[in-house]
C-alpha cells in the first residue's frame, strides 16, 4: 500500500471512517466508508483534502449525520506548517463553511498537538513556532468555524514538542490538558483546565509533580465518571531507569492519591 499516516474512527452505528495522506510530496487526503457489513460506500475512496503542499492527517471524528471531521497539517517544505479543519458530509461533500479552514491562524506557523471530542463540539491544540500551546473550541453547529476565537493555553515557550495530552469530562463540562514543560535542565508534568461553559477562565497552572533534577514525561489524560482526571506520566526520579506513576486530580488542582503521584510500575528496566 501507499498510504500514508492511516487514521480509522468509527461510530454508534458500527460505520467505519478510513482516512489516509498520499506519500510525503504528493500530501492529498482521501476518505472511504464502511458500512456494519464492511461494505464500502464508494467505488473509489473520495478526495477531501487537496492543498499544494503536503497534508497530513493527524484527527478525525464521525459525526451523527454519517459524515466526520478530519484535522490535519498543512506541511509547506522546509519549515512552514498550519493546522488545518475539513468536515464531510455523509455523501463525501464539503459541508457548506467548513471546507478546508484554518485552525491555527493563516500566516502564524502551527503545528498540532492534540485534539478531543465534546458533546457540542471538537477542542484542538497546537503549538507556535515559539512552543506555546494555543487551542479552539469549535461548535459543531457554527456556520463561521473559521472565525472562532483562538485560546491561550501556555505562553512560556517551554513546551517539549508533541507531548500534550488532553481529555474532556462530561460531568464537568472540561478539557484538561497535560505537557512536558522544560524547568532548567529537566522535565516536569502541568497541567490546566478549562471549562467549556465560561472560555475565559483558563485555570492556574497545575504542577503534578515537580523535581528539578529528574525528568519526568511524556504524560496522559483520561477523565473519571467523578469529574476529576488521571494522570499518568514517566518518571526518573527512582535512579537509573524510567519508572510509570499516576495521579488523580482536579480541575483546581487538589490530588486525590499520594503527593507525589503514586507508582503503576518500577521493574528493573525501563516503563514506557
Amino acid at each position: 500500500s501507499d498510504d500514508s499516516q492511516p487514521f480509522l474512527s468509527s461510530n454508534a452505528m458500527g460505520i467505519v471512517y478510513y482516512a489516509y495522506s498520499e506519500n510525503p510530496g504528493f500530501g492529498d487526503i482521501y476518505l472511504q466508508k464502511y458500512n456494519n457489513e464492511g461494505s464500502a460506500a464508494w467505488s473509489l475512496p473520495k478526495l477531501v483534502v487537496d492543498n499544494v503542499g503536503d497534508d497530513i492527517i493527524r484527527y478525525m471524528i464521525p459525526m451523527n449525520d454519517g459524515g466526520c471531521i478530519i484535522v490535519h497539517d498543512l506541511l509547506f517544505f522546509p519549515i512552514f506548517a498550519n493546522v488545518k479543519l475539513s468536515r464531510i458530509d455523509s455523501e463525501g461533500n464539503f459541508v457548506n463553511g467548513w471546507e478546508n479552514i484554518y485552525v491555527s491562524p493563516e500566516g502564524d506557523e502551527g503545528y498540532f498537538e492534540d485534539a478531543v471530542k465534546t458533546d457540542l463540539g471538537i477542542y484542538i491544540t497546537w503549538r507556535d513556532a515559539d512552543n506555546k500551546i494555543l487551542s479552539k473550541y469549535i461548535l459543531f453547529d457554527d456556520t463561521a468555524p473559521s472565525n472562532v476565537d483562538v485560546l491561550n493555553i501556555s505562553d512560556t515557550g517551554n513546551l517539549y514538542t508533541e507531548s500534550l495530552s488532553i481529555d474532556f469530562s462530561v460531568e464537568s463540562n472540561e478539557i484538561f490538558s497535560c505537557w512536558q514543560e522544560e524547568i532548567s535542565s529537566v522535565y516536569n508534568i502541568h497541567c490546566k483546565s478549562l471549562n467549556l461553559n465560561n472560555l475565559e477562565n483558563i485555570y492556574d497552572v497545575i504542577v503534578i509533580y515537580e523535581d528539578l533534577f529528574n525528568v519526568q514525561r511524556n504524560p496522559s489524560v483520561k477523565s473519571t465518571i467523578s469529574g476529576t482526571f488521571l494522570v499518568t506520566w514517566e518518571d526518573e526520579r527512582l535512579g537509573n531507569y524510567t519508572d510509570l506513576y499516576i495521579q488523580e486530580v482536579d480541575s483546581e488542582g487538589n490530588t486525590y492519591l499520594d503527593s507525589n503521584g503514586t507508582i503503576l510500575c518500577n521493574a528493573s528496566f525501563n516503563q514506557f
